[in-house]
């Protein structure tokens, strides 16, 4: 008697005895796998989306251009059964299925996930209140139709998936859904901080708490919010920023009663990062305990199977596949999937993502995040009465302040820098992220001060001129191109707004200055690539203007979610004196 999928597998290979993985003679620009994966995943235990035969055949045989689109189908039957009579079928055939019956097999027994349904959010309004704030007629018009995008990117889930939740790889959130864009069809954590931000500047104010609601949702039943929405993401967060969508939700309509409602929840995210994300490091004859990235979990990413098994094939042995499947997992765990900010690459050698050393790199902006947060936690335990709490929190947030200014603030270089934890050094390279701690205001100087330091390290770096002016279309990822989507010559938009506010908000007025122009030359490429396509994207080349981002496992996505979000919030600050490109007139 079969009790279980695994089961099923187990005495499949028995019986046919070579248990090889199928190599369909059909695409014949795959190059044939070395060995067979071994994936033991801590927490998705599905053998169709995220281990197993039936994965790797469907990942393998060509029929897909991008490993997504097959962990993003829903079942038409359970998953024993699909499993159990595709087992029967490789048997039937001595182990080897064509392309026209996996075809065939995939048609009976999957569908397209469709599971998400267009919605218009209630409280949508035409005229929010942002477009008071601009001048330019142009800009203005821009600002309305990106507006009206939030309804092509609003979606509610099917009740079906909380209903029979086995037979799909996506997870149910209850309320307003505003997808990224693309192939992005799910909730991603921290691209849902810019959403929020934006959707609040567009008086879309239910909608935004829906939408933190659906992260609070699944923290509640995970423990902490997943990369995605989607049962193959279990065990992998994202940058950690439920607790500031609150704080600028709660900034804005002062609604005491939910927030103090959702401390709990709040707390019991952040403390996922402090018992499963926290390291010793140790600097100069002392100990700091600091935050980094690290998915433990075996087997390669299901939504870029092939990609992971593929380039992992290059390696000889188990365990160094193993450990590099870890790798890839908290490289992608970072946001910044892919990036030479997480490689260490060995002299001679050519820069490639077998190189990933990501778990000994103790980053800049995840340690100034979580600072950030456990600020945030001590200032609503004190409001709420809970002294103790307040404290203790205090507390953490002083730790980790102190260790940002010991471990990675740089006195002759003017900036802070992630931590080679394996090497004991400085990673000196310029990377965006390395202005993270003036947007979470983690630092013990006078501001302004901070504000001239981060000015003179830019110019330092070739970003701005002596002057102040920027030599590129915003902020550079990194200033090295490795053909990874988080390298030059790619913005993304996130880090545009940690940069130009972090900048704008030490008051120092050069620094001030080097922001509004930041944020005019961002905003200005984001308009003519608008004007040029009707599309928003979710990166941006930094020496083309209006031109995509590239690089990376697939094509730009359009949406664009947090490119929306980054646009509002620029043209909010400074849309009273931006003025858009007159050779672009926007069409009708």
């Amino acid at each position: 008697m079969v009790n279980s999928v695994e089961d099923v597998f187990d005495d499949a290979e028995n019986e046919i005895g070579d248990s090889s993985p199928v190599r369909n003679k059909i695409d014949t620009n795959i190059d044939e796998p070395k060995s067979k994966p071994q994936i033991e995943c801590k927490e998705c235990k599905s053998y169709v989306y995220c281990q197993g035969p039936l994965l790797y055949d469907y990942q393998f045989s060509g029929l897909f251009n991008d490993s997504k689109t097959f962990v993003d189908k829903r079942l038409l039957f359970p998953e024993e059964e699909i499993v159990r009579k595709y087992t029967a079928l490789k048997k039937s055939r001595g182990g080897e299925l064509s392309r026209a019956e996996l075809e065939s097999f995939l048609a009976e027994n999957f569908a397209d996930g469709n599971e998400l349904i267009p919605f218009e959010p209630p409280d949508f309004t035409s005229e929010p209140s942002v477009l008071g704030y601009i001048q330019d007629g142009q800009y203005r018009r821009f600002a309305a139709k990106l507006n009206e995008v939030w309804k092509t990117l609003a979606r509610v889930v099917d009740r079906d998936v909380l209903e029979n939740p086995r037979m799909h790889s996506l997870l149910y959130v209850p309320n307003t859904v505003i997808i990224p864009g693309g192939r992005f069809t799910e909730v991603y954590y921290w691209d849902t901080y810019w959403i929020v931000k934006g959707l609040l500047l567009c008086d879309m104010f239910d909608t935004a708490k829906g939408v933190i609601d659906n992260i609070i949702y699944l923290v509640k039943k995970y423990g902490y919010m997943l990369n995605g929405s989607r049962n193959y993401y279990e065990n992998r967060s994202q940058p950690p920023l439920l607790i500031p969508m609150v704080a600028a939700y709660y900034q804005l309509k002062q609604d005491e009663a939910w927030l103090l409602e959702n401390l709990p929840v709040l707390e019991l995210e952040f403390q996922f990062w402090m018992n499963n994300r926290m390291i010793n490091v140790k600097k100069d004859g002392k100990t700091y305990r600091m935050a980094h990235y690290s998915v433990e979990t075996c087997g390669p990413r299901p939504e870029s199977f092939k990609e992971d098994f593929t380039l992992a094939s290059n390696l000889t042995s188990d365990e160094e596949r193993t450990n590099l499947y870890i790798e890839l997992k908290t490289a992608a765990e970072t946001g910044w999937d892919f990036s030479q900010r997480w490689t260490k690459t060995p002299p001679g050698q050519t820069e490639s993502l077998l190189y990933l050393k990501t778990r000994s790199i103790i980053p800049v902006d995840l340690n100034a995040f979580l600072q950030l947060n456990a600020h945030y936690l001590s200032n609503w335990f004190f409001m709420a009465g809970d002294i103790s709490k307040g404290e203790y929190y205090l507390q953490i947030a002083e730790e980790l302040l102190t260790a940002i200014d010991e471990v990675m603030w740089r006195e002759d270089l003017k900036s802070w820098f992630d931590w080679d934890n394996e090497d004991g050094q400085s990673r000196v390279d310029f990377y965006a992220s390395n202005l993270t701690p003036l947007w979470t205001g983690s630092y013990r100087k006078a501001p302004q001060e901070m504000g001239k330091f981060a000015v003179e390290y830019l110019v330092s770096q070739g970003i701005i001129s002596e002057d102040g002016i920027p030599r590129y279309l915003g902020i550079p990822t990194t200033l090295k191109n490795f053909g990874q989507q988080w390298d030059a010559p790619n913005m993304w938009p996130p880090l545009q707004m940690i940069g130009i506010q972090g900048l704008d908000n030490t008051l120092y007025p050069k620094a001030q200055q080097v922001a509004y122009r930041l944020g005019a030359k961002y905003l200005e490429t984001n308009y003519v690539g608008f004007v040029r396509t009707g599309q928003m994207f979710e990166k941006y080349d930094m020496n083309q203007l209006g031109s995509i981002g590239g690089g990376g496992e697939y094509v730009p996505q359009t949406g664009f979610g947090w490119s929306n979000g980054a646009c509002f919030e620029i043209l909010s600050r400074y849309g009273h004196k931006l003025r858009s490109p007159q050779e672009y007139p926007l069409p009708n």
